[in-house]
């Protein structure tokens, strides 16, 4: 077989066309670019089963569940939970969508942490929100030893 004869993997989408179930995708870009602002709205569109940057989302009505870790220390979680509501997450609906800081992990083992949090809450969508927060490098542009920990987040998960 060749590569012109490869047949197409069918894709499970959780967002038709941007973001795959079971898979890790980044939001990149400069400070204040939005991408804060695109991932709640993202976290609303799964939580609502609504489209997102209007893609389909392939989750039931009333299934979707988020757990947000919330991590940009320029941010307030109050704005955050502010954020959240103006985007049309109702009392009801908010049960789905767990808001962590890094006041509600641990210093140590935050991989540990948030690999109990996925198996006690079964989320379809974790967001971590600032990444490099959350995984252990402390120069964000080595490029290997960023893959590494960026592996091993999802490896574990």
């Amino acid at each position: 077989m060749t590569w012109f004869t490869m047949h197409e993997i069918q894709v499970p989408w959780l967002v038709y066309g941007l973001l795959p179930n079971d898979s890790i995708s980044a939001f990149v870009g400069k400070p204040k670019a939005g991408k804060s602002t695109a991932i709640r709205n993202l976290a609303a569109s799964i939580i609502k089963s609504k489209p997102f940057l209007g893609r389909e989302v392939f989750v039931p009505e009333g299934a979707g569940k988020v757990l947000y870790v919330h991590l940009d220390r320029k941010d307030p979680i109050e704005d955050v939970a502010s954020e959240l509501r103006t985007l049309g997450i109702n009392e009801t609906e908010s049960e789905r969508l767990h808001l962590k800081s890094a006041e509600d992990m641990p210093d140590k083992d935050r991989m540990g942490w948030l690999i109990e949090e996925v198996k006690k809450f079964d989320p379809t969508l974790v967001i971590i929100d600032v990444l490099f927060q959350f995984v252990d490098t402390d120069n964000s542009n080595d490029y290997n030893r960023n893959l590494r920990a960026i592996n091993e987040l999802q490896d574990k998960l």
